[in-house]
């Protein structure tokens, strides 16, 4: 799946120079070290020291870590990144975690499978939200919430803010 963390940032018209960003499960994509470029400070989270390496390896800080128990302390990130990660853990009250490293007035952004069945499309996904059950979920931490077209017509992308 293609990943474009910037383009996201711009749509929902949100600041990236000097602003701390975590993106939970980074993977190797090349969109931490675009941030970094444009003035980010980016921490890359994943749980495989391979990912880690790689974002590494292209300038950007990573840290080797379990999604579930993040190792920073509470409201420190003005926004948190989870592309393609909640779909893989079986209680997607996970949220409330990567809420907790939020700052008050941060975003958090969301994306994932939208419309594809869990048991056609890959055998790791626990979860397939719409947009409505997204949301709705999402609401349990936010009276904000934000959808955003993706280019990708199986993706969804919402994002709320603390």
């Amino acid at each position: 799946m293609k990943r474009d963390l910037p383009l996201v940032l711009r749509k929902l018209k949100l600041k990236v120079e000097d602003t701390l960003i975590l993106d939970i499960g980074c993977g190797k994509s090349v969109d931490d070290a675009e941030l970094v470029k444009m003035g980010a400070n980016v921490i890359a989270l994943d749980f495989a020291e391979t990912a880690c390496q790689f974002q590494r390896e292209r300038g950007v800080k990573a840290v080797c870590a379990d999604a579930r128990e993040l190792p920073f302390r509470d409201e420190i990130f003005d926004i948190v990144i989870a592309s393609h990660v909640l779909e893989h853990f079986p209680n997607p009250w996970i949220v409330t975690e990567w809420m907790r490293v939020l700052k008050n007035g941060g975003w958090l952004i969301i994306s994932g499978p939208c419309g594809i069945r869990c048991d056609t499309y890959c055998d790791e996904h626990f979860w397939n939200f719409d947009y409505g059950s997204i949301t709705q979920f999402l609401f349990n931490f936010s009276d904000i919430a934000v959808s955003i077209k993706s280019s990708q017509q199986d993706e969804l992308i919402v994002a709320v803010r603390k």
